[in-house]
């Protein structure tokens, strides 16, 4: 069998093996030695197992993960003795690595073409049957050449000698069949040692096209003109090759340097038993030049195959097609969004809901959207977000199919129909909300990769951005965020864009936390300069500074702001920039003379460090400054503040704790947020901005006690009995986990509160306590006890005063290089899809409120959500149905039938003398006004039962009651807009109807969450009833055919 055969491929020479670059990873690995096999502890055992997904699918063995990971420590040694005794092969070769950063980078590459005008050839090879073909002797090989330990190999040779497969067929399975050297498909190590093999082909072409003048080299414009605006301007990125499962992209700026390479590159893998399946293969041109005519097809050459007997050096010519100003890749077009869209367009056109007898209820077709349609969207999309415009077309097609499947006659409001339920929507998901979270997350991992690669391929096109297509002004924060660069789609990634227009929308900025080479003067004078013509241009078009005044003194070498002068403070506070003492010599002409004093005169009086930097000036001290300024301002509050030292201490244990005020705050909702510390000196902070929670209360409770503990008693005391007490048990055990073998780098990368963590670490490692678990609010005297409490009713009792409270630093010093921003919640480390999504539907929810003639005028109505069982899960859902159409104005009533020329009059037509509208069929209209009656009743009675129940003063109760008897009539007493609209699900303000003063706030809340879920659910159901009792007898009156099941 051909797949099991590796003899037939004869021995070629291999100059990959001591090809440079691997000949320094293998001096690297020979001078620190790797270790091989190395057995875990059990701390390094916890870390690992703590990692990941908490519950995935159990493996072969049936073992599941959770019940592994709660284990004791005595039963979790027999597991590592296993774990230990087994060798680990299955490691993923980049962790952290999405398919969308391949996406993402290859879209880089073409922008970069497109914007510098450099025509550049690629080819897509696809490998035929890449891990069946795989010789193992291409993981030896790698082993080698990066010297590492010869047990790898040996263990890999036992491993694949006399295996047995057997074959499973309908009649059971066959006899076994022996293979020897192997590399099994899908198995463990079968990724690991491909990887490794290419790799070193990676290397050999790099090093190939290092020699090369043809060599894609990536950089910005301006360090093309030996002018780099920025610190990332002056990057460079050779592109040699990209990979993924089965296809290889290689690229080169000429038809004849991409034919060589690929020549190599197809002996490479001969070597080693692969092979290119030609047929699939094609060439691309990204950016070809207008006045160049270019052939259809382009001729590579590869080796030529056949047994041992064929020498495997003689070329053998293939054509395949030459396509223009594209790229695919795994099956996605890259940065072509239109294409996309019309994929995803064709998908949600063609979908079939399944048949069934009557119509499919609204929470069946909502479940099916989210599972069958939405989730093939989000993971298209993940590769290549859409336009804006585009996706919400697709929600409005989606929300068409529910119109058709649902009957109404008239289509319902897209955005009511797809904003979540908690504010009055009915919970369909929204692609164009998907793609927005999608696209801003896309942004913000280019530009924090943690592969060097990916990440200088964003910063390269967020500087070319910047300098080239945005004049110097940052399109991701401050003035440049006001603009639109829908017309720069071919130049910037589409995903850039989309994220760059959800950006503007939102206020939310991308900001750079490290602008410290600013301070430095590490700034190109001709960015300072453009920055300051965009200042002085409106005042004073005349003092502009020109490119030829520019030139002289660049001349005269005098490139960047720190050749000029440095920053000094003025007398008004301000920052301006000095420039230094020079001696005119007979260098300098009388022009460079003249343009010096006046380019040093006009910076100094008209720019400020202010404006070359986006956010807080403190964003250009360097980190390692700020860390030091926070840390001596939390020792200094101390003695300023005056809280008491802790009177349960034995002088070496402290406690932390936090607080947050009210405790079932959401992520986007007010609230206040105190951290405490508390051991020989005590001290408490107050958290700003709104997108926090408990979380940073407890880490900034951490933070306080490990800083004053740095200069106090304890640091000359026993170490082994210094402790730091704390109820947050994922705090200890990721301290603990950091102390173990186990990098935390990863972990710690997008986790919420990441800038705080990384704080706690670096403080961790200096201090000298040791940071303990004890349980919260426990009733016992021990100290741990006793000392937690005390920091608890520190936190919770400085609530009272928390606007006289010193406000914590916040830790920009630790955070993402470039980092999320908002005027309102602060700086944004948690959850950017789920905060995106956020901002996004309470912006559709304000614009609902405005222009639905208040039917979505939540904002004087309860606040409290409405239950989901009627609109997510109800078996029988026509009163959801109704809700949709009732909140968009779309319901079938005579006045609007009349106002789109359907019918001559807008009378009731059940008799009334007034206008037949939704208010008047709901509300006043007579021939429903027994089921309004019974149905007050009800709530009456449902109503007396829950104060009843629940326990309140007879003020409330009553209250409540009459409310209750109202809710289905316009009165005024009781409905903020002084009439009814219960049968669009609102209900009155509850919080106004309790009065009782002796009732404590869980009880409250507990009484209006009844409540509420009581009055919404027979309100919505009476609005159902009356308008499927309406329907059918209009269709009488119509005379309309019944429908067919």
């Amino acid at each position: 069998m051909r797949l099991y055969d590796h003899d037939r491929v004869r021995e070629l020479p291999k100059p990959w093996l001591t090809t440079p670059s691997v000949m320094e990873i293998k001096n690297r690995v020979t001078s620190d030695k790797f270790e091989w096999p190395r057995k875990a502890s059990l701390a390094d055992f916890r870390a690992m197992i703590r990692r990941g997904n908490h519950r995935p699918s159990p493996g072969p063995d049936r073992w599941e993960k959770w019940a592994i990971k709660s284990l004791s420590d005595s039963a979790l040694s027999l597991v590592l003795d296993l774990h230990n005794y087994e060798v680990m092969n299955s490691l993923a070769a980049q962790p952290g690595v999405q398919t969308r950063d391949l996406m993402s980078y290859l879209a880089g590459i073409k922008c970069w073409a497109n914007r510098h005008k450099q025509p550049i050839y690629a080819i897509k090879r696809d490998q035929m049957k890449g891990f069946d073909y795989l010789s193992p002797d291409g993981f030896r090989d790698s082993i080698l050449a990066y010297g590492l330990p010869q047990a790898i190999i040996d263990l890999d040779k036992a491993a694949q000698s006399q295996v047995r497969c057997f074959i499973h067929t309908a009649y059971g399975a066959t006899e076994p069949i022996i293979t020897s050297g192997v590399n099994k498909q899908g198995g463990p190590a079968s990724q690991l040692k491909s990887t490794f093999t290419t790799s070193m082909g990676h290397y050999y072409l790099c090093d190939r096209l290092k020699k090369d003048k043809d060599a894609v080299i990536v950089t910005s414009s301006s360090n093309e003109r030996k002018d780099p605006h920025l610190k990332d301007a002056e990057r460079e990125l050779l592109v040699a090759m990209v990979e993924a499962t089965d296809d290889t992209y290689i690229f080169s700026r000429s038809a004849e340097s991409l034919v060589q390479h690929t020549l190599a590159m197809e002996r490479f893998q001969y070597a080693y038993g692969w092979q290119t399946q030609w047929a699939k293969s094609n060439a691309y041109i990204i950016a070809p030049r207008n006045d160049k005519t270019y052939p259809n097809t382009i001729t590579f050459q590869s080796v030529t195959i056949g047994g041992r007997e064929v020498n495997p050096l003689a070329i053998t010519e293939h054509t395949i097609a030459l396509i223009k100003n594209d790229l695919d890749f795994l099956r996605a077009k890259v940065d072509d969004p239109s294409a996309r869209f019309k994929e995803l367009e064709n998908f949600i056109e063609t979908y079939q809901f399944p048949t069934v007898i009557g119509r499919l209820p609204i929470t069946l077709v909502r479940k099916i959207i989210s599972q069958n349609i939405v989730a093939k969207c989000r993971a298209l999309l993940s590769l290549q977000p859409i336009m804006p415009a585009d996706a919400e077309k697709l929600d409005r097609l989606i929300v068409g199919k529910v119109h058709k499947i649902l009957g109404f006659p008239f289509h319902p409001n897209t955005n009511i129909a797809t904003l979540p339920t908690a504010q009055h929507g009915l919970g369909f998901p929204s692609i164009a909300r998907i793609n927005a979270g999608l696209a801003v997350d896309g942004l913000q991992r280019d530009l924090n990769h943690h592969i060097p690669a990916y990440r200088a391929m964003a910063l390269i096109t967020r500087t070319d951005w910047i300098c080239e297509k945005n004049q110097c002004l940052d399109p991701l924060d401050g003035i440049g965020l006001q603009k639109n660069y829908t017309r720069q789609l071919k130049s910037i990634p589409a995903g850039w864009i989309t994220a760059q227009h959800t950006m503007h929308n939102l206020s939310l900025s991308l900001r750079e936390t490290d602008q410290s080479h600013i301070t430095k003067g590490d700034v190109s004078l001709s960015h300072a300069v453009q920055v300051y013509n965009h200042k002085i241009t409106p005042i004073d078009p005349s003092r502009k500074i020109n490119k030829i005044t520019l030139g002289t003194l660049r001349r005269m070498k005098i490139n960047t702001v720190h050749d000029l002068g440095k920053w000094i403070i003025d007398d008004d506070g301000t920052i301006a920039l000095q420039s230094r003492q020079v001696t005119f010599d007979r260098t300098w002409t009388q022009a460079a003379r003249k343009n010096w004093n006046f380019v040093a005169n006009a910076l100094h009086q008209n720019l400020h460090l202010d404006d070359l930097i986006n956010g807080p000036v403190d964003l250009a001290i360097p980190r390692l400054t700020r860390q030091t300024r926070a840390e001596n301002q939390i020792q200094g509050l101390v003695t300023s503040c005056g809280f008491q030292p802790s009177r349960e201490t034995d002088g070496k244990t402290w406690a932390s704790d936090g607080s947050m005020i009210p405790a079932s705050a959401s992520m986007m909702d007010d609230k206040t947020i105190t951290g405490a510390a508390t051991g020989t000196k005590s001290l408490v902070m107050r958290i700003p901005g709104r997108n926090v929670s408990i979380l940073h209360g407890e880490q900034l409770g951490l933070i306080i006690a490990l800083v004053l503990s740095q200069n106090s008693e304890i640091s000359n005391a026993n170490e082994e009995h210094c402790r730091l007490l704390t109820d947050h048990l994922n705090s200890v055990r990721l301290i603990e986990d950091s102390q173990t073998e186990i990098s935390q780098i990863p972990r710690l990368r997008y986790m919420n509160g990441r800038s705080y963590y990384r704080w706690i670490l670096s403080l961790a490692e200096r201090s000298p306590l040791k940071i303990q678990y004890t349980p919260g609010h426990s009733k016992d005297g021990t100290l741990e006890t006793r000392m937690n409490n005390e920091a608890d009713h520190l936190a919770s009792s400085s609530q009272k005063t928390f606007r006289q409270l010193p406000t914590a630093p916040i830790p920009t010093f630790f955070m993402n290089t470039f980092t999320f921003h908002h005027k309102t919640d602060g700086w944004i480390e948690s959850n950017i899809p789920h905060y995106v999504d956020s901002l996004l539907v309470r912006k559709t929810q304000a614009s609902l409120q405005h222009e639905c003639s208040q039917r979505m005028s939540t904002w004087a109505h309860d606040k409290t959500p409405p239950p989901d069982y009627p609109y997510l899960k109800a078996t029988s859902a026509h009163s959801a149905a109704v809700q949709l159409y009732a909140r968009s104005g779309q319901l079938a009533t005579a006045d609007i039938l009349r106002r789109r020329n359907k019918i001559e009059s807008d009378q009731c037509r059940l008799g009334c003398e007034a206008t037949e509208s939704a208010r008047h069929l709901f509300v006043n209209c007579c021939h429903y006004q027994p089921w309004r009656k019974e149905a007050a009743k009800h709530l009456v009675d449902t109503t007396k039962l829950k104060a009843e129940t629940i326990g309140c003063d007879e003020t409330t109760k009553q209250n409540l009651i009459s409310a209750a008897k109202s809710l289905l009539s316009d009165d005024p007493k009781i409905w903020p807009l002084h009439y009814s609209l219960y049968y669009l699900g609102q209900i009155p303000t509850i919080d106004q109807l309790i009065t009782d003063p002796n009732m404590n706030h869980i009880h409250q809340r507990r009484l209006i969450s009844h409540i509420a879920a009581d009055w919404h659910l027979s309100s919505i159901r009476l609005a159902g009833r009356i308008f499927g009792d309406f329907q059918k007898r209009m269709a009488v009156r119509n005379e309309c055919p019944k429908r067919r099941p």
